[in-house]
């Protein structure tokens, strides 16, 4: 007895530390939560990064440029000598070992090149700004994919429900149409039609479920995540997002989404620092004027072989002055820098202009769209409602043996069609109308 309550006990433990186990548990994500996946996960986001401390480590090389350069450079030589002394027809050698030692120790600062250093800082520190704005843009991207990526699972979970609430239908149908058939009240055919029909929806009912699986696959790999049978999202108030009006304005949108747009800033600020290396370049015709100071040390040591005799020679030379430098002949080098400075502005005015047209055509776009599904929604549901009066009266009918089975099958399909369409055109505002958000500035949420 005691064996079996140990194995109980066992079994009762192994079953609580399953539940408890959150490897186990699927987890349902939430846009958030996946749009914070996708972010985290992203190489592109990572790269943008990267090219983000790289413009910072720019800026600060340009301005360390500023300060004064110092150098120190140390020397030391050793060597011997011989030499023949002729004297009174008696020649004689000696013999001299010396050693030497210098150090030098030199400064120099710019005081003035054109502004050259400053417009350079200037340049670095727009690249900085445009390399962020560039980043943002790409998180929003991978944002909207995400957001398309869950919203194409979320119409797809509401098919399943109608396709399931339609099954159910139809096989309560096709029961009642056994007893009637069984009773003589339909025809064999109808009673075929029927059972085509329930078999033809589960067929219906399988694909829609690998649709699903598919729908989060292709959000999984969107936001980078190993391909889990765990993976689900949260299924949010729908109605409560219709509710919500969509602003259609399309100048009132253009306006806030210039001023807003990170693409947008990105250019500007590429258009600033393409300005900048204009002023960059007329600087190559101006002097430059820079501060130079050194201090020289040396130490001198020479020895006589023959005489034993030394002698020790030390040397400090401060030094301090100012130099000029004035270009005169360049071959056309400075000239020609500034011809492709200004045309680099010109093509990133261009690019800005370009950026502004595509935001516009955009916003346009994406106006039309709402404004025509929410036109298509209201239709939809007029639609359904007489389809489904009408439905309604052809199932009683076909119940009492009144209509046949294809009138009654027809009517169905066509319900299932619009209703099909309502669900189609209810997430097609939702997806529009958070296209619109975005470009008001607003967080990507569901």
């Amino acid at each position: 007895m005691n064996r079996y309550l140990k194995i109980f006990f066992l079994n009762v433990i192994i079953i609580f530390l399953f539940m408890i186990n959150p490897g186990t548990q699927a987890k349902t994500y939430s846009l958030e939560d996946c749009i914070n996946y996708a972010l985290k996960n992203s190489t592109d986001i990572n790269r943008a990064n990267n090219a983000i401390e790289r413009k910072e480590s720019y800026l600060k090389q340009s301005k360390s440029a500023l300060g004064p350069s110092l150098n120190l450079r140390i020397n030391q030589n050793t060597g011997s000598s011989s030499s023949h002394i002729r004297s009174s027809g008696k020649g004689e050698w000696t013999s001299n070992f010396n050693t030497s030692l210098s150090a030098s120790l030199s400064s120099s600062i710019t005081l003035y090149n054109g502004g050259k250093l400053k417009n350079t800082i200037l340049k670095n520190e727009s690249n900085l700004e445009a390399a962020n704005a560039d980043i943002q843009t790409k998180k929003d991207n991978l944002s909207m994919k995400v957001l398309t990526a869950y919203i194409n699972v979320l119409l797809t979970k509401e098919q399943i429900k109608n396709s399931d609430l339609q099954l159910k239908s139809t096989k309560k149908q096709l029961e009642y149409a056994e007893v009637r058939k069984s009773a003589g009240i339909i025809s064999n055919v109808d009673y075929l039609n029927i059972k085509s029909q329930y078999a033809s929806e589960k067929a219906d009912s399988v694909k829609m479920q690998n649709k699903l699986r598919l729908n989060l696959v292709s959000l999984m790999q969107t936001i980078n995540m190993p391909v889990d049978d765990s993976f689900d999202v949260k299924v949010p108030d729908i109605q409560a997002l219709l509710d919500i009006p969509a602003e259609t304005d399309v100048n009132k949108i253009y306006n806030t989404a210039i001023g807003k747009n990170s693409e947008i800033k990105a250019a500007e600020f590429d258009l600033n620092s393409a300005k900048i290396e204009t002023k960059i370049a007329k600087a190559g015709r101006l002097p430059t004027v820079s501060l130079n100071g050194s201090v020289d040390i040396s130490s001198r040591y020479n020895k006589s072989i023959e005489n034993t005799k030394e002698q020790v020679t030390s040397q400090i030379a401060p030094g301090v002055g100012v130099s000029l430098s004035l270009p005169i002949l360049q071959r056309g080098q400075a000239k020609n820098q500034i011809t492709q400075a200004d045309i680099q502005v010109k093509n990133t005015e261009l690019n800005l202009m370009d950026i502004k047209n595509d935001l516009r055509k955009v916003i346009e776009q994406a106006s039309i769209d709402a404004i025509a599904a929410g036109i298509e929604y209201e239709a939809l549901k007029e639609q359904y409602q007489a389809e489904q009066e009408s439905y309604n009266l052809t199932e009683e009918m076909f119940t009492q043996g009144l209509t046949n089975s294809v009138d009654y099958l027809t009517s169905k399909n066509n319900l299932v069609k619009v209703e099909n369409n309502i669900t189609q055109a209810k997430y097609t505002i939702i997806l529009r109308n958070k296209i619109i958000e975005y470009y008001l500035g607003q967080p990507i949420t569901l």
